[in-house]
Parts: C-alpha cells; sequence; structure tokens
C-alpha cells in the first residue's frame, strides 16, 4: 500500500480551509483532499475559490491531493455540475474525485446513476482523472452490492474509495470481508474508525474505535493505492482544539502501525 496519506477537510465540520490546512500541517500531513459539497462542508465551490485554496495549500506546504465531492449526483444540475468539477481538478492537476452515489431510492435512479457515472467517467478519462466511489448510503452499503454495480461501470477511470466504517454504518457488515470484495475495482481508502453499530453515528480519531487498520493495511500492501483520514465524530459540535487533538492522534496513530513512515 503505497503511503499516500490525506486529510479529508470535512474533518473541520463547518470551518474555513485556513482551520483545516493549519491542523494538517500541525499534526504533520502533507496531503490534503478538499470537500466540495452542497452544504457546510464546502471547501471548493466556486471558481473564485480556486485560486485563493490553491494559494493557501501552498502557503501551508500542503498538497492538494484529492477532492471530496459528496452529494453531487442525483440532483438538479448534478450531472454538469460534476463535469465542471472534473475539469477543476483537471487544471489544478488534482488525479482523484471521490464521490458518492447520491440518494437512490429505487431501480430507476440506480439506472440513472449508473448512466451518468459511465457518462462522467469517459468525460474524467480524457482529462485524466480518476473518479473513485465511495461505500456510502442505503444502497452502496458493502462489498457484494459495489461488486455487482462495478460490472456495469465501463470506465476505466472509475474505481472504487472504500471506508471500512460506513461499512459498519449501513449494513454492518465485517469490513475485513467486504473490503476483499473490491480488491480489483479498488482505488482509493477512506482511513474512518467506527464506533458501534449500525446507523450509529460515531467516527472518533483513528486508534479509538473498532476499524481492525492493522489488517486492512497488511491486505492492501501489495497494492498502490492513495488514502486519506477522515473524522466525523458523534453529531456533536467540537472546538477547533478538539478536532485538532483528534487529527494530531490519528496521524501519531497511523505512524505507530506503520502506515506513515516519517
Amino acid at each position: 500500500m503505497e503511503k499516500i496519506v490525506s486529510l479529508v477537510s470535512s474533518t473541520y465540520f463547518n470551518c474555513g480551509i485556513e482551520y483545516a490546512l493549519a491542523g494538517a500541517r500541525e499534526a504533520g500531513f502533507k496531503n490534503i483532499d478538499l470537500a466540495y459539497t452542497n452544504n457546510k462542508y464546502s471547501h471548493l465551490i466556486t471558481d473564485k475559490n480556486i485560486y485563493r485554496n490553491l494559494d493557501l495549500c501552498n502557503n501551508y506546504n500542503i498538497k492538494l491531493f484529492a477532492i471530496a465531492a459528496h452529494d453531487c449526483l442525483l440532483r438538479r444540475d448534478g450531472f454538469s455540475d460534476f463535469k465542471k468539477l472534473i475539469d477543476i481538478a483537471n487544471f489544478l492537476g488534482v488525479e482523484y474525485i471521490t464521490t458518492g452515489s447520491g440518494k437512490i431510492k429505487s431501480r430507476k435512479d440506480e439506472s440513472l446513476f449508473i448512466n451518468d457515472i459511465n457518462k462522467l467517467g469517459e468525460y474524467a478519462e480524457n482529462k485524466k482523472v480518476i473518479i473513485c466511489i465511495e461505500t456510502a448510503g442505503d444502497w452502496i452499503k458493502n462489498g457484494e452490492v459495489l461488486a455487482k454495480m462495478m460490472q456495469y461501470i465501463y470506465s476505466k477511470n472509475v474505481e472504487i474509495n472504500y471506508d471500512p466504517a460506513n461499512i459498519i454504518f449501513y449494513s454492518e457488515s465485517d469490513p475485513i470481508l467486504e473490503l476483499k470484495k473490491v480488491l480489483p475495482f479498488l482505488g482509493y481508502i477512506h482511513l474512518k474508525d467506527k464506533r458501534g453499530g449500525y446507523k450509529v453515528w460515531d467516527f472518533p480519531a483513528l486508534g479509538e474505535g473498532n476499524i481492525d487498520f492493522v489488517q486492512i493495511i497488511d491486505i492492501l500492501k501489495d497494492y498502490e493505492i492513495p488514502s486519506s483520514v477522515e473524522i466525523e465524530f458523534d453529531g456533536k459540535n467540537r472546538t477547533i482544539s478538539e478536532i485538532n487533538d483528534a487529527v494530531k492522534k490519528s496521524y501519531k496513530y497511523l505512524k505507530s502501525i506503520g502506515l506513515i513512515t516519517d
């Protein structure tokens, strides 16, 4: 497993990007995934923000490694907005965009998503961008569903972003067993810990939950797959100091298990 480890900026819930960059840098992270959504998680939403955010990354000596584009598909203007996001990624030299499927409520929604993601994958190929679909939501809830879905994806630039914590949250399945089902399609990993079972919103600092990251790293030792740390806590507001502490703990934990070596 390639030791490229990033921090998802939405860890700094409802905070400006500078807080995320400062916290990442202080903890030791050298890469960041900028969140792009239609809500308060967003750190990359308009053309006007692009240059400012890129300058901020440079100021903190943090590489903009990926764009975390959640809540983008299966909504009004979602397809066209995602194409623009691919253009932005290409312009910035960002290779990865992670995203969810959107809210899938019917077979029609499933077909629409697969159709859209195939077209977007074709577009992304020409822009040298890889789209990674996250294990998230009540449809894409485990490895079995993902593996079946990928049979209908023909673009080589559409891969999977595996989130082991979401596997428990949405299906209460074993994240280790489900990971093995999607290895041929894997392009990205979310390093997110989990306490509690089905639909229990509790995603603490890495090492404080129940995810066996040592086993995950062992399974992926021969794969060159980038990863990013995401901390969503338990739904309660956190101070900047508390978030910073959780980010530092997560970085130290990854060093202790050998994923980060410098």
